[in-house]
């Protein structure tokens, strides 16, 4: 039977032209480098023949720059996020071991690696490093330039090392592409209720400035522009739900601390012993305060400078039962016990109440359920919106879409991402059926920014 290898992450290196401009100081380019253990020789070689593939590529296209490179085994895409400060991410392309003539040899399937998917990837990076840290620009602060590189070099190191490895090299897929979320509908009561608890804390606490409202990790309201949004949730659900449901297995949901009346805590902030310490806290956080609430910075929109006035935030999450509210607190708050005091009064019995009205009123209907057919297969679809950044899809078993895999193939989840990179150009409403050679139907239809994408098991026929 042949093997087959998956696809995995070679080198993630960030270098900037213009630090080095004599010869002999080309190690001054590279700001950060992945994996920490390669040679110097060798990391200065990389860069070296990533700078001269951009090069050259731009003498036939002054005003479109590279965006990626292929060979048999490899492939390498770049992304330039601020002006002289390039991104690359070298991937190793899968390959088959088959045998002929009694000897094995490696099949690669260059295929498998989607540019826009890869790309995509490369660029989320860039956002969450924006979002917790600030810009490259940002974070280049010094009287001198060695001084300014030294800074900037040292937060990189700081963000990156722990995030490469929370990459999904394999699994990503076409919401990496879409940056889209999927929320929980709620009905019109219930959604008021929230929407009102969110605004009464807003009012009450002015250092509070914005509030996401989560049950069972699925996103109810937001107060975040959507492109945020997506980093953030990719925060939660890589950093923040884990560390929670740990914690629930081994000490129960709820904490013997909480009193019957206010059964919630704090998952990021406090000053309880059950407060869970995400890892990544202090590296995205003031390494001059003990709070225990990361830093992000929030854009209005995609490119923009950050906010006027005070743009830093800390995150504070509490929890109660299923019900996670996210609190973005001014960056120049004092997160004293008392604050956390207030907040913890104030929040926890009406949270807790909310958690509750929405378990006793969700059953469950807004989850899609298919029974599987003889083959194992079962229809599945995708429906995003371009606008609001928002999706439904059966393509995942839990109805999520950050850090979780679907159970389709990569030919499949390439062949969408090709419809949706070539329909995504175009502002006519049209549609596409698509019949691949493993039978599968794959239809995808575009109209006002509205994209619904079908996968039909191979049983099924055309008007079906």
């Amino acid at each position: 039977m042949a093997r087959k290898s998956e696809i995995t992450l070679k080198n993630f290196f960030i270098f900037n032209s213009t630090l080095a401009t004599e010869e002999g100081e080309e190690e001054k380019k590279v700001l950060f480098y992945h994996p920490q253990e390669t040679e110097k020789d060798q990391q200065i070689k990389d860069v070296g023949l990533s700078e001269a593939i951009i090069k050259f590529t731009n003498t036939f296209s002054p005003f479109e720059e590279c965006k990626s490179f292929r060979t048999q085994k490899t492939y390498q895409v770049y992304f330039e996020p601020e002006p002289e400060f390039w991104m690359v991410m070298t991937i190793n392309v899968p390959f088959v071991v088959k045998l002929k003539d009694g000897a094995e040899y490696n099949e690669y399937r260059g295929d498998d690696v989607h540019d826009s998917i890869y790309g995509a990837l490369l660029e989320q990076s860039y956002s969450m490093f924006r979002l917790f840290v600030g810009t490259f620009g940002d974070n280049s602060s010094g009287d001198s330039l060695e001084e300014q590189t030294e800074n900037l070099t040292q937060k990189l190191h700081q963000f990156f090392s722990k995030y490469i490895l929370t990459l999904r090299i394999a699994n990503s897929d076409i919401i990496d592409v879409t940056r889209t979320i999927q929320y929980l509908p709620l009905n019109q009561t219930l959604f008021l209720r929230v929407h009102n608890f969110i605004s009464m804390i807003e009012s009450t606490f002015e250092c509070v400035k914005r509030c996401i409202f989560l049950y069972n990790e699925q996103i109810v309201w937001s107060g975040a522009n959507p492109r945020d949004l997506y980093c953030i949730y990719e925060y939660l659900s890589g950093t923040i739900f884990p560390k929670m449901l740990q914690s629930d297995l081994q000490g129960g949901s709820v904490s013997r601390n909480f009193t019957q009346s206010q059964r919630g805590n704090f998952l990021t902030g406090g000053s309880g012993q059950d407060t869970i310490k995400p890892p990544q806290v202090y590296l995205y956080g003031n390494d001059e305060t003990s709070i225990k609430s990361p830093k992000m910075y929030l854009y209005e929109s995609e490119g923009s400078e950050r906010l006027s006035g005070k743009s830093g935030y800390f995150l504070v999450i509490y929890r109660a039962f299923g019900a996670i509210i996210c609190l973005f607190v001014d960056d120049s708050t004092s997160l004293s016990e008392d604050l956390y005091g207030e907040l913890q009064s104030f929040i926890g019995p009406q949270l807790t109440t909310i958690s509750s009205e929405i378990s006793e009123n969700f059953t469950g209907k807004n989850s899609v359920k298919m029974n599987d057919f003889s083959d194992g297969f079962c229809p599945k679809f995708l429906y995003f919106n371009e606008f609001n950044l928002q999706h439904d899809t059966t393509l995942y078993c839990e109805g999520q879409s950050v850090h979780k895999t679907s159970n389709i193939s990569r030919d499949i989840i390439n062949v969408i991402a090709d419809l949706y990179e070539e329909r995504n150009e175009s502002n006519v409403s049209e549609e596409t059926v698509v019949k691949m050679c493993s039978d599968f139907w794959i239809t995808h239809k575009k109209s006002n920014a509205r994209h619904f994408i079908a996968i039909i098991n191979k049983n099924a026929t055309l008007p079906e």
